[in-house]
């Protein structure tokens, strides 16, 4: 869960710092429900991409490994395995939505997020699109 909270603090310093660790248990509980996805190297996890479905909840990747492609292989990997994704990403991070665009993900609709009150694009991607 370290990579969890480290990755929404700080891709997320527009959200209340104690949402997310309010949310720890909740977002504990639904990984158990949850397809995850690993990416770890012969110390430890360095990422994982949880699914609900087809709903990409979120990848998380490592701060000291960021930037060495873990993100992108793993979502090359959901969409070997996967015929259609969606996911919710803050308008507030460019560098996620950017990382989605760079993917094949297009935006089909923004709201608000109803937990944060926070702007979100709602993104998805298909094969073969």
């Amino acid at each position: 869960m370290a990579i969890w909270l480290d990755g929404n603090l700080s891709a997320h310093h527009f959200v209340d710092p104690q949402y997310w660790k309010q949310n720890q248990g909740a977002v504990q509980a639904a990984m158990q429900q949850a397809t995850v996805y690993v990416a770890e190297d012969e110390r430890c996890i360095r990422g994982f991409a949880g699914l609900q479905e087809n709903y990409l909840a979120g990848i998380f990747v490592s701060a000291d490994v960021q930037g060495q492609g873990i993100g992108g292989r793993l979502v090359t990997q959901l969409q070997h395995d996967y015929s259609e994704l969606s996911l919710a990403v803050y308008d507030q991070n460019p560098a996620a939505i950017r990382f989605y665009l760079s993917h094949n993900f297009q935006t089909i609709k923004r709201q608000i997020d109803e937990a944060t009150q926070q702007p979100e694009l709602i993104m998805q991607w298909r094969q073969g699109l």
